[in-house]
This record gives structure tokens, C-alpha cells and sequence, in this order.
């Protein structure tokens, strides 16, 4: 008999076991079935939600004047300077307090500012500075390399209808050292170069340099090394430059005048 109770426990026990597994089973069942029957409907919960997302104050912030905003920023800023005052003159933990609080605020609302810029610009590639002029290291190595194939082009033009003049004078150090740099781009660009001294001195670069006849005075040159670019067809003489300049900068000059005066390629 004691068996006997035992085994109708231990089925008992067993059905009932059986039954909450197929309880739960079922109910997994249905929830799957009705997932699969609807769907129909697929994800557009999904787009639902996304339809339903509207920036945040979207209403009021569009009905703000800017002149109200000036007056906004210019309370919070004139509240931010009393509290400081106050802060600085009379450092009591109140005053402290008081500042650090509306610090506090001013910096976010700069974080604000900051974020939502950064998005605008992600989103509006016509605004982002940083594609015609990179700021990354990376980009920025290959940016200079386009960038002196077009001074490159930019500067070939400027030789086919300029020449320069040179004006130094033997005792100048700083002629010295430009002579160099000018010679280097004479010879890598075929520049038509006519060096005037003023002293009748020479340069190691410039060994044939003729003396001024009076065109130093008549353009007013004060400061050696000068270099002016001659158009030989309009007779036209522009000031290029006063005193030492590197390579770099004589090139963006010749680039720059260059692209004034329409001589780019």
C-alpha cells in the first residue's frame, strides 16, 4: 500500500509538472503565433516612432525672436558678471555658490551650442568648413599636396606674362638671404628675373645685376630686398614684396596676384 501512494505521488507530481510546462508552452505558442499572423503590420511600429519624433521645443523655440534672445543672453551674461563680483568682492559660500550655479549653466548651454553645430554641419556638408580646408592631420598632408600642384599650375601661368624686378644691394645680409630663395624659384619655374642694385655691389646668385637707372626712385623703393612683378604688355608694375620672405609666402604672393590679375590657368 505504501508503494502503491508513493506511486500515485510521484505521477501525480509528474503531471502536474507536465501540465505548467505545457501551460507555459502554449502560452509561448500563442504569443508566437500572433507575432507571425500580424505580421502584416511589420516593422511599422518602427515607423511609427520615427514619425513621431519631433525635436524637442520645436514650437517654441521657433516663435523666439532674435531680439528676445539677445535680451536672454544678455541678462544670463549680465547675471553670470554680478554673481562673479559678488563671488570675488564678498566670498561668502552663498556667493560662491550662486556663481558656480549659473557658471554651471552658461557651460552648458555652450555644450548645447557646440553639439547641435557639430550636427548641423555633419548633416550640411555645404557649411563644413573643414572639407575645402581639413583640420585633420591626415587629411590635411594630402590638402597641401593639391594644394601646391595648383600654386604649381597657378605660378607656370604667372611666368608666361610676368618678370620681375629685384632691387637689393650688396651690403643688405637680409638680400643675402633672399637671393637664394628667389634664384631656386627662378630656376625651378623659369621666372624672368632683372636684379637692380642700388649700391653696385652684387649677390653670389646675381653676379650680372645692372645698376639702377632711376627706376628705384620712381617706384619709391625704401626697403631692400624688393621685388615687384613687371606685365611687360600693360607696362604695369606691382609691388610683390618688402624685406626677407620664404619660399612659401613668395609663392602664395605670385598665386595670389596671379589669380587677381586673371593669369590663372
Amino acid at each position: 500500500m505504501e508503494d502503491k501512494a508513493m506511486s500515485e505521488s510521484a505521477h501525480a507530481t509528474f503531471f502536474g509538472i507536465f501540465a505548467m510546462i505545457l501551460f507555459l508552452f502554449s502560452h509561448t505558442l500563442l504569443a508566437e503565433t500572433k507575432f507571425y499572423e500580424d505580421r502584416g503590420q511589420g516593422w511599422h511600429w518602427y515607423e511609427k516612432l520615427i514619425k513621431s519624433e519631433q525635436p524637442m521645443n520645436a514650437k517654441n523655440t521657433s516663435q523666439v525672436t532674435s531680439e528676445q534672445a539677445l535680451d536672454e543672453l544678455n541678462t544670463l551674461q549680465k547675471e553670470l558678471e554680478g554673481a562673479k563680483a559678488l563671488a570675488v568682492m564678498y566670498p561668502t559660500t552663498h556667493h560662491i555658490e550662486q556663481y558656480i550655479r549659473l557658471h554651471n549653466t552658461v557651460l552648458e548651454k555652450a555644450s548645447l551650442f557646440s553639439s547641435q553645430w557639430q550636427q548641423v554641419i555633419w548633416q550640411t556638408p555645404e557649411l563644413d568648413f573643414s572639407i575645402d580646408k581639413p583640420t585633420d592631420n591626415s587629411a590635411r598632408h594630402l590638402y597641401y599636396d593639391l594644394e601646391k600642384t595648383v600654386d604649381n599650375r597657378v605660378i607656370q601661368s604667372f611666368v608666361d606674362e610676368y618678370g620681375l624686378f629685384f632691387f637689393f644691394r650688396g651690403s643688405c645680409p637680409y638680400c643675402h638671404e633672399f637671393a637664394p630663395v628667389l634664384k631656386n624659384l627662378e630656376t625651378q619655374y623659369g621666372i624672368t628675373v632683372m636684379a637692380i642694385s642700388l649700391d653696385g655691389g652684387t649677390l653670389p646668385e646675381y653676379m650680372n645685376a645692372v645698376g639702377d637707372n632711376g627706376l628705384a626712385q620712381q617706384l619709391g623703393v625704401e626697403v631692400v630686398p624688393a621685388l615687384y612683378a613687371l606685365h611687360p604688355q600693360s607696362q604695369q608694375v606691382i609691388p610683390l614684396s618688402f624685406g626677407f620672405v620664404s619660399e612659401a609666402e613668395l609663392m602664395r604672393r605670385i598665386s595670389t596676384l596671379a589669380a587677381a590679375q586673371g593669369s590663372t590657368p
